[in-house]
């Protein structure tokens, strides 16, 4: 295949780039952005640099996040722009970390003070030690691009001379300060831990505003990153380490558990996912905090887990489940200090020319909070309130917006109560140059525009009634509030009406959610809402989730109904399920229900069973229950002397052929419908 035709994201990014409705949108800008070099602007921020993110491995091969730092310069691009060359520089947790010639590695630049960042992926051509044991560095680039300055909290950084002298000092190496305090010469030593953080590395993770994120998506066409059916072949450079940044206010990264699970929000980006992407593929990863104050360094590795239905915390499209595995901690480990407050102690996120979500794409957001009326403040507010922010501490505008020549009607910006669009000829429309938002709101629940439903793998509208015809408004926006895990509608907007296009005119217009019926506007009127906000969850319970399916080989197949494969069926298996998304065990659930593969491939992969990611395929075979089947034994049965292996998989009892089998007895048993769950309720 021409690797220009390939598609640039692997099958973990296109299933969150299809779940969030922006597969063809992002398509287009992944092949603008990414590219095999680095050109001339991203060099020139690469130069400005005191501290480079990276991944990093043990003595074990586990990838870690980790950073280079050196002088301003020491990251730059020769004359070969497919190259990215680091020298004099030192590695966070050198001496239990390194770089390896050959190895993959994800690279993150970010310079605080303008909040830009960069993204470097590649492979490293050598890895040599000058003077000092100081790196130098050259790294083949598969992928280089930009991301843009959300969630970066500004601050300023420099060089430390005292803890650059410590550790200069003796040619001491990181993996002392890991020694006992009595064999160390460092009055600090560093701390080293399996599972639960302790009360430092819990206050540490509990006051940042910032931390980085190092994920793998396995290698191409390896292991889980198989393509899925219906997902398109990915460039062989799509596969490989990453490391992101995530940020927000202090406190946006939750300790749960004793410790032992850190929990924080995603929020709208660029819709690349390409973390997200690697963490369905791979859930092994390793996060970096880092105290720019007092220089410490906190580094983690673990699995985690994208919860897909949790929008618990303020503004996120959905939340992350990190489960600790192992971390370091060492003690005033980076050179480097920060000058002045960071924004983030004092206020909420920066938004650059903010944007509304209108019709899958981002368009700017109008300047005044109604058409016409409550503009600046009460914009401002308003959108930091969405956000998940108090109110707006400051703002840049307004700034006119005009349409294009060929496109004199366009939507120039959005009026985000009510996502109403302004175009120029019947308005002036306005914008803002930023919105600066400060202190967190308490949460009374998220706010949907234009709430839609997944029906076979496609976002449909809402419709306005529960049922067909009959318990529109507050019955619907209750029930989808439920169905998303909340107590209730507070509020909401519409009806308002769906039409099809005119070469469709019988389109699935909505969906109606009670008796999960599509609406065609053929002789009826399809209506749905505007917006629906939801109250504060007050019930025990979390979403539902309707066909639960499990990630196996990169596409989602049903999840069986059994623990583990013939035994802990039903409610252990729907428990288990609701652990690994987060919630304590499994409130109601249906089934099981008979899962088939089509004739012209009887030998699928039906179900897989969570806890081993075990398939479940056509090769066993059952007869339906007699019963009480724990009392029956083998003889009952009247098989034969068939060499048969007996096991319970719900309410039938499921008789699996041993390997030496012939084909003729094989026809002796009927092969069972694979059990599997319809729905149940968190």
């Amino acid at each position: 295949m021409d690797a220009s035709a390939a598609y640039p994201f692997h099958a973990g990014e296109q299933d969150m780039q299809f779940r969030a409705g922006a597969w063809q949108e992002v398509e287009s800008l992944g092949r603008r952005m990414i590219k095999p070099a680095i050109n001339a602007v991203q060099a020139a921020l690469l130069r400005q640099l005191p501290m480079l993110l990276v991944t990093a491995h043990d003595g074990d091969g586990q990838a870690w996040a980790s950073a280079l730092v050196g002088p301003p310069g020491f990251v730059s691009v020769a004359s070969d722009p497919s190259v990215l060359t680091i020298s004099a520089a030192r590695l966070l947790g050198d001496g239990m970390l390194e770089l390896r010639r050959g190895q993959q590695v994800g690279c993150l630049g970010i310079l605080f003070s303008s909040r830009r960042r960069v993204r470097v992926n590649g492979t490293l051509e050598s890895v040599e030690r000058g003077a000092g044991g100081l790196l130098q560095l050259r790294v083949r680039v598969q992928q280089a691009y930009n991301n843009c300055p959300k969630y970066i909290q500004k601050r300023t950084l420099e060089s430390d001379p005292e803890r650059l002298a410590a550790l200069e000092g003796g040619g001491e190496r990181w993996w002392r300060r890991l020694l006992p305090r009595a064999q160390a010469s460092s009055a600090a030593p560093a701390a080293r831990g399996t599972g639960a953080l302790g009360p430092a590395q819990q206050a540490l993770v509990a006051a940042a505003d910032t931390f980085f994120i190092a994920s793998s998506s396995g290698p191409p066409g390896g292991g889980s990153s198989t393509p899925a059916a219906g997902t398109l072949p990915a460039a062989q450079e799509a596969y490989g380490h990453d490391v992101s940044h995530r940020g927000g206010a202090p406190g946006f990264v939750q300790v749960e558990e004793g410790g032992r699970v850190l929990r924080w929000g995603d929020f709208e980006g660029n819709y690349m996912f390409m973390t997200l992407g690697n963490l369905l593929l791979n859930p092994a990863c390793s996060l970096l905090f880092l105290d720019f104050r007092g220089g410490d360094a906190l580094l983690l590795r673990g699995e985690a887990e994208v919860l897909h239905g949790d929008r618990q915390l303020p503004g996120a499209q959905r939340a992350v489940r990190f489960v600790v595995g192992e971390w370091m901690h060492l003690p005033a480990a980076l050179p480097l200090r920060e000058v002045g407050e960071a924004d983030g102690r004092r206020h909420g996120p920066r938004y650059d020319n903010p944007t509304v979500r209108y019709k899958g794409s981002a368009v700017p957001l109008d300047y005044c909070k109604e058409f016409g009326k409550d503009c600046g403040q009460p914009a401002a507010d308003y959108f930091c309130w969405h956000h998940g922010w108090a109110k707006a501490k400051d703002f840049g505008g307004p700034v006119s917006v005009s349409c294009p020549a060929d496109h004199p009607d366009c939507a120039a910006t959005v009026v985000l109560k009510g996502h109403k669009t302004c175009t120029p000829g019947q308005w002036p429309c306005n914008t803002f140059s930023h919105i600066t938002c400060t202190g967190r709101r308490p949460l009374p629940g998220p706010y949907f525009s234009h709430p839609t439903v997944r029906v076979n793998h496609r976002n449909v509208k809402l419709d306005w009634c529960l049922n067909f015809g009959k318990d529109c408004g507050q019955p619907a926006a209750d029930n989808f509030c439920k169905h998303k895990g909340w107590d209730k509608a507070v509020s909401f907007e519409g009806p308002e009406e769906v039409k099809c296009p005119a070469s469709r005119p019988d389109c699935v217009a909505t969906w109606v959610l009670g008796s999960q019926q599509p609406c065609r506007p053929v002789g009826y009127p399809c209506n749905t809402f505007k917006s629906i906000k939801c109250s504060k969850n007050q019930k025990p319970h979390g979403p539902r989730y309707d066909h639960p399916t499990v990630l196996y080989k990169g596409q989602r197949v049903p999840l069986d109904n059994c623990l583990t494969f013939g035994k802990d069926c039903g409610q252990p298996a729907a428990d288990y399920f609701c652990q690994r998304h987060g919630w304590a065990r499994a409130a109601s659930f249906g089934g099981p229900v008979g899962q088939q593969c089509p004739a012209d491939h009887p030998d699928c992969v039906a179900t897989v069973v969570l806890k081993t990611k075990e398939p479940c395929t056509p090769a066993r075979c059952c007869r339906p229950a007699f019963g009480h089947t724990p009392q029956l034994s083998a003889p009952e049965l009247n098989f034969g002397a068939l060499p048969l292996h007996r096991h319970q998989v719900g309410h039938q009892f499921c008789l699996q052929l041993k390997p030496h089998t012939t084909a003729a007895s094989r026809q002796q048993c009927r092969c069972r419908l694979h059990a599997r769950f319809f729905s149940f309720q968190l």
